[in-house]
């Protein structure tokens, strides 16, 4: 089984994937549900990492997501 290692530095992330927080919108739910399919092909770890301290692949992160969202 394919193992990928997810860091994040929003808890949500790990929380909802792993069924610890309740789903409340459309955008959590939908993550979960691809979750539950990916989990049967991929073994998940979650490792939190703190965001906005200079962590130089968390800030590129940061810019790429951003730039996903058009908010440059």
């Amino acid at each position: 089984m394919a193992k990928i290692t997810i860091y994040h530095d929003y808890s949500g992330i790990r929380h909802w994937a792993l069924g610890e927080w309740k789903c409340k919108n459309k955008l959590s739910k939908d993550y979960k549900a691809f979750f539950e399919k990916a989990k049967e092909l991929i073994e998940f770890e979650f490792v939190k990492v703190k965001g906005h301290t200079g962590d130089k692949f968390n800030e590129e992160a940061d810019v790429l997501a951003k730039k996903a969202l058009g908010i440059e």
